[in-house]
């Protein structure tokens, strides 16, 4: 079930990129693109056990670069730093 949602943000990624739209919903960043961020932050943070730390870079490349370009936003840096104990297990 997680390896099925994760191959259609993956596929709603692909298709976005082909029109120049980096993000899950439309044209502009949105709640899908946080959630999406939290999500592959959780599975790649090496806290479920049998979840390895590199399914999403390894499997799913659109949405590990989208992950990491929403990590890189300055908006989420400030909200991670204001909140450390929520993201202790970022990688």
């Amino acid at each position: 079930l997680v390896s099925q949602a994760l191959s259609q943000l993956e596929m709603q990624l692909r298709q976005h990129a082909q029109h120049a739209t980096p993000f899950l919903a439309g044209d502009s960043f949105s709640v899908a693109d946080l959630a999406a961020w939290r999500a592959c932050g959780w599975l790649s943070s090496g806290i479920l056990d049998g979840v390895p730390t590199d399914l999403i870079a390894s499997q799913f490349p659109a949405l590990q670069q989208h992950h990491l370009q929403i990590n890189s936003m300055p908006d989420v840096q400030s909200w991670m730093k204001a909140h450390p104990s929520n993201y202790r297990y970022l990688n």
